[in-house]
């Protein structure tokens, strides 16, 4: 739990990043170029966090990052007009093969 809910904070912590960056460069009339590398090393350091998230999903059994997939995308898929009424097993099948490295 305490994992989902990093990784949901990391999106709103990422946009509200820069959301501040480009209220502070519009505040202080900074120029073009200068706030485009703000935005660009504020980027790579979210790239870098979210490769480390990755190696973290990467570490956990198959079995967890399974759980992981289906509390996150089962809902997705099921209320998908294709996949209405298929089996509870064709759905975690398909979340989990949608979501396997």
């Amino acid at each position: 739990m305490v994992l989902l809910n990093n990784l949901l904070l990391f999106g709103v912590s990422q946009r509200n990043a820069i959301n501040q960056i480009l209220r502070y460069a519009s505040k202080n009339r900074l120029p073009e170029g200068l706030k485009e590398q703000m935005l660009a090393h504020m980027q790579l350091k979210f790239k870098t966090a979210e490769l480390q998230q990755e190696e973290v999903l990467e570490d956990l059994p198959k079995a967890i990052r399974s759980s992981i997939a289906l509390h996150l995308f089962h809902g997705v898929v099921a209320s998908t007009y294709l996949f209405k009424g298929v089996s509870e097993d064709l759905l975690t099948q398909l979340v989990n093969a949608l979501c396997s490295p």
